[in-house]
């Protein structure tokens, strides 16, 4: 997943996008030295032959450092079709340092799925308004197509000065429709968490997104919320149309139902780095001398009885929590399937100027289920889970649980 906002040295796609989220504090490096596979002879005796011959007998002439960057990016869009990208020396530089020119963003997420951007408008954003939705399968902007375009390239197209304008061409599956929308380009509004009473002795918690001050947001407002009508009957977790966020954020929010040091969630890939565990712990979701954002909360609030919503756009981050609760039998989850966006790009320089992005590992849930592409299943299955029924489902599913023996 591509955020608009965000440009960082490791995103994790849960990507939006993780994504989103694992990043490396320190700059960008050359990657170190690792034993070569031996190149296949025959193939790149092919690929040779091909050059030569489109060189010499094409009718037209053609930029052979051009040709050779376009089978590079073949190579990368074979091995990691959803994912990964080779950055040109322009790509990089933006990559590392940002636009020279001021932009906004419009709040829009890219996924690349099955070879398709599929776009996911933020909640405070203009897309939302401008009528994107999400699922949304993007077709071109301002006219231009985005086949075989990676999602940080169309990034570039979406992105500029604030107050103008650009358009998306979209295909909705729900419909059958081809649409074309004006979008104004103008700062995203950030949502906070929220709680609310939404039965006797029940209230709902909404975490939008997962921002650097999501967890203190989150404190306060559950704090306020048990102050004036503690919620003993239960909390209902509503994870719907979250994008997920930094990492952090959703370590911390798992950590807050879960017991100390359980585990959260793990990476796994072929490099020893991308191995490693996360555990309910404040060291795992605060920074360095950084105190505890839970700490003010009684551990009765922490216990109560918990019910989450989920449907087909819970992605990365919060599909992190949502498996988590699930897996340590913590919560009930309602709704359908998630999105499932569970891996780890690492950006790699190849030279001071161009770069490779690649998957480098997947999330798994603390049981050891893998995220990415499976997503998260519902205990309780809803037919239309974004609809103001759903709560009431999740409140049912809350008293079922206090009567269960």
């Amino acid at each position: 997943m591509i955020n608009l906002k965000q440009k960082t040295t490791l995103k994790a796609t849960f990507s939006n996008y993780l994504m989103a989220a694992c990043l490396l504090a320190s700059p960008p490096s050359f990657a170190q030295p690792t034993p070569l596979t031996p190149l296949p002879r025959d193939q790149l005796q092919t690929m040779a032959a091909v050059f030569g011959m489109i060189n010499s007998d094409l009718v037209k002439d053609t930029d052979p450092a051009a040709l050779i960057i376009a089978g590079v990016r073949g190579i990368v869009r074979e091995a990691d079709p959803d994912s990964g990208a080779y950055l040109d020396p322009k790509e990089f530089d933006v990559f590392k340092n940002g636009s020279t020119e001021p932009e906004v963003t419009s709040g829009l997420q890219l996924e690349k799925r099955d070879g398709r951007i599929v776009l996911q408008p933020m909640l405070g954003g203009s897309a939302l308004v401008a009528g994107v939705l999400w699922g949304d399968v993007l077709y071109a902007v301002d006219g231009k197509r985005v086949a075989n375009m990676e999602p940080h390239q169309v990034a570039a197209l979406l992105a500029g000065p604030q107050g103008s304008s650009f358009s998306v061409t979209v295909f909705r599956e729900s419909t059958l429709t081809v649409l074309t929308l004006p979008v104004e380009r103008r700062p995203t509004v950030s949502i906070k968490p929220s709680v609310t009473a939404v039965a006797p002795g029940v209230a709902l918690l909404k975490v939008p997104r997962y921002r650097n001050d999501t967890l203190q947001d989150t404190a306060a407002a559950l704090k306020e919320a048990w102050q004036q009508d503690p919620f003993r009957r239960g909390l209902i977790l509503d994870l719907r149309r979250s994008p997920g966020g930094l990492l952090s954020g959703a370590i911390g929010l798992a950590s807050l139902f879960l017991p100390e040091d359980a585990v959260v969630a793990s990476t796994h890939g072929r490099l020893p780095a991308s191995n490693a565990k996360y555990k309910a712990a404040p060291a795992f979701y605060t920074g360095r001398n950084e105190p505890d954002p839970f700490a003010g909360l009684s551990a009765e609030l922490r216990a109560v009885p918990l019910a989450v919503l989920i449907d087909a756009s819970t992605m990365s981050g919060a599909e992190i929590v949502a498996a988590a609760l699930k897996d340590h039998r913590r919560a009930t989850l309602l709704g359908q399937k998630t999105w499932g966006s569970g891996s780890i790009q690492t950006v790699r320089p190849l030279s001071p100027t161009d770069a490779l992005k690649i998957t480098t590992a997947y999330w798994f849930s603390p049981n050891g289920a893998r995220l990415h592409g499976a997503g998260v299943m519902p205990d309780v299955i809803l037919a239309n889970p974004g609809s103001d029924s759903a709560v009431q489902d999740a409140v049912a599913a809350l008293s079922a649980s206090r009567q269960a023996p």
